[in-house]
């Protein structure tokens, strides 16, 4: 009597919890999103970074199948050289572990999809290298999404324009 019941619960909780995979991705996205000279945050789907900590950040946006699921995520972010800093490096409980040569941050998180996207984002910071940079990403343990983009310096980077 005691098992079918434990089994009557275990069914009825997995019915409410929302499945671990998340189903296919239907897209997915690089974008880069700066601050121009109002402080207006604009979003653009380009390859080129400026290193202007505080006014860029970078990062990916997934589509996937299915809503209101948790999904797991791999993160894998490669440097042309260290950084001077990263975020959450030497912090056990950080969701990213840094590489022993500091170039390499790989993320792993899971993300509930409340409305059917999950991505990450980083922002540029002080000391960032110059560069070639790679971000791989992996959903459910399937690469889904690969992106090259460089860090460039800020001068002439056009998307500081005021759109708005």
């Amino acid at each position: 009597m005691l098992f079918r019941t434990l089994i009557s619960i275990l069914t009825i909780l997995a019915a409410a919890i929302p499945a671990l995979s998340g189903g296919k991705v239907e897209n997915i996205v690089f974008l880069v999103f700066v601050s121009d000279d109002n402080g207006n945050w604009n979003v653009l789907q380009t390859n080129t970074v400026p290193n202007a900590p505080g006014r860029a950040c970078y990062g990916w946006r997934a589509k996937v199948e299915r809503s209101n699921a948790l999904i797991a995520y791999e993160e894998i972010l490669k440097l042309p050289d260290q950084p001077e800093y990263w975020s959450g490096e030497n912090d056990p409980y950080a969701a990213n572990e840094v590489s022993k040569d500091r170039t390499i941050s790989t993320t792993k998180k899971f993300e509930t999809t409340d409305d059917g996207s999950i991505g990450n984002q980083w922002c540029v910071a002080k000391g960032d290298p110059l560069g070639n940079y790679s971000m791989t990403i992996l959903i459910e343990g399937e690469i889904v999404g690969a992106f090259d983009f460089m860090v460039v310096a800020p001068d002439g980077f056009d998307g500081f324009r005021n759109n708005r």
